[in-house]
């Protein structure tokens, strides 16, 4: 809790200054540098946000690697933890013609895992690299 306290001041940095540059008369000596500070702030604001959902984002794809109950495919040379990896979206499909079954998939920016949902774990039942996609 104590490592985290100083990334959060910082974030705090563009509502303060945001304050001050309000309180402040343009023709004041001190109001070009503090309107430069903010936009400098908030650039490092922006770069610290995004480094979080990145390292959130990579948490979660640990997070499923482990609720992986086979590595069918480590022989193929395929694994889920890549640092070119970004998780999507995950979600749950019904196979119509056999048996009416759920299934489960997980979509990453570079993969497409399908497979089934056996209470906390997922046994994989394809996976399939995703190359050149378009937006």
């Amino acid at each position: 809790a104590y490592l985290i306290k100083p990334v959060q001041r910082v974030c705090k940095y563009p509502l303060l200054l945001t304050e001050l540059l309000k309180k402040t008369n343009p023709d004041h000596v001190d109001y070009a540098l503090l309107s430069t500070s903010l936009e400098k702030v908030k650039v490092i604001v922006s770069e610290i946000n995004e480094s979080n959902a990145l390292r959130q984002n990579r948490q979660k794809v640990a997070d499923i690697q482990r609720s992986f109950v086979n590595f069918f495919w480590k022989d193929e040379g395929l694994d889920i933890i890549d640092p070119k990896r970004l998780f999507v979206r995950s979600g749950s499909y019904l196979k119509p013609r056999r048996k009416r079954k759920f299934y489960h998939y997980y979509l990453f920016n570079d993969l497409l895992v399908f497979g089934k949902l056996i209470k906390s774990k997922f046994l994989p039942n394809c996976a399939l690299r995703l190359v050149h996609i378009v937006n």
